[in-house]
């Protein structure tokens, strides 16, 4: 199923209706017109630059609403409210609020049956569960009350816990977004029901390879790939959003497995696809799997391309971490995404063996304080020479 691209028009009506509901919550939220507006400038200005840095981009309708970057809630929306208010307090912080985050990735489960060669939670893993569902209840709970507009719940493989995972969405608050990345196991017509009746959002399906065999391989289990095609859709009859996420080895990048990879990922439905670079941690700790700084040119150049040039409208968009961190330094690290691990453990990525402290004796705002004074230990802060309260220089 191929999605709709916003056309010229479409793009330049929904950025106006955007900045129209921006305003409205600029000016609910500030105490006078004059420091609301004030509020709304910067953050359009932060918005253009970001986006002249970060490269071509493009708009995909959702239902009767718009997404305008895959790690953004849909417009409107109750997520998207919290989105915008959490860039307004940044850029014009009242103090009456607490630090907030845009999106924060969760592991609620560290039990996993698959054997993937690239496992960055190898550590992690277990037969049994260390968290019950009251201690993730109030996981979510830290998260919303911190207003991030985005929680990722992932693993270990979530759908182990798919009975816990209905739950945790269901008695959740309407103003964050869930989403779910997921290898696919389990996720028949029957799961992809039960989640988008709780509330899912959306899945990210683990693909990391248009050949079966490749993918097969990676993930450590014989059907791996019939199962994450069957996965797509379920997902899709559920009326759920589907994005695949890759691991861009250098095999993949030197054999221009690239483009056959996204006509792939257009025929399952997928809406987005976001690429991961190889890292030397979990299971590849200490091995030799880094991409050359040309490889990561090539991935540039692709992103590029696939957002914003002749298949603009044919193909799914494409979102790459180590690309936009390049650009603009780390969008982690607590200053807009955040981590948490199967322990509790609060992390600026999956990546990041970094703690900024723990949930279970200590609070979400005493970690990000910690990881915004530590930050990325490869990238700056984001928009570095932009002057923002709040973000560390």
């Amino acid at each position: 199923m191929k999605h709709h691209v916003a056309t010229s028009i479409e793009e330049a009506r929904v950025s106006a209706e955007v900045a129209a509901f921006v305003v409205r919550v600029a000016l609910a939220h500030y105490p006078d017109p004059l420091t609301a507006m004030r509020a709304v400038g910067k953050v359009a200005a932060f918005v253009a630059q970001f986006q002249g840095k970060v490269g071509p981009s493009k708009m995909v309708r959702e239902g009767q609403g718009w997404r305008l970057r895959p790690m953004m809630p849909a417009f409107p929306s109750k997520a998207f409210e919290q989105w915008a208010l959490r860039h307004l307090e940044s850029e014009v912080p009242t103090g009456e609020i607490r630090p907030m985050l845009s999106a924060a990735q969760f592991a609620v489960t560290n039990r996993c049956p698959m054997h993937c060669q690239h496992c960055s939670a190898e550590r992690e893993l277990a037969k049994r569960d260390r968290m019950d569902l009251a201690s993730l209840q109030g996981f979510v709970h830290s998260l919303q009350r911190a207003r991030v507009s985005q929680i990722v719940l992932t693993g270990g493989e979530p759908m182990v816990r798919l009975a816990d995972v209905l739950t945790l969405i269901r008695e959740a608050g309407p103003e964050s977004e869930f989403w779910m990345n997921t290898s696919g196991l389990g996720l028949d017509d029957r799961a992809a029901e039960q989640l988008a009746e709780a509330g899912l959002t959306g899945v990210w399906l683990s693909l990391d390879s248009e050949r079966a065999e490749e993918h097969d391989a990676m993930r450590g289990w014989p059907g791996a790939f019939d199962q994450v095609q069957a996965a797509a859709s379920s997902a899709q009859r559920a009326g759920l959003v589907v994005g695949v996420s890759m691991v861009a080895t250098r095999e993949l990048i030197d054999r221009a497995g690239l483009d056959a990879y996204a006509e792939l990922a257009t025929r399952m439905g997928a809406v987005a696809i976001r690429v991961i670079t190889p890292k030397a941690v979990g299971r590849w700790r200490g091995a030799d799997v880094g991409l050359s700084d040309d490889q990561v040119r090539a991935l540039a150049e692709w992103t590029d391309a696939m957002n914003g040039g002749p298949l603009k409208h044919e193909r799914p968009f494409v979102l790459c971490d180590e690309v936009v961190s390049r650009r603009i330094g780390c969008k982690q690290a607590g200053e807009l995404s955040v981590y948490i691990d199967s322990f509790g453990e609060v992390h600026g990525c999956p990546f990041c063996l970094r703690t900024g402290g723990s949930l279970v004796d200590g609070t979400l705002d005493e970690a990000l304080a910690n990881l915004r004074r530590s930050g990325c230990s490869r990238f700056a802060s984001p928009m570095v020479g932009v002057t923002r309260p709040g973000v560390r220089p």
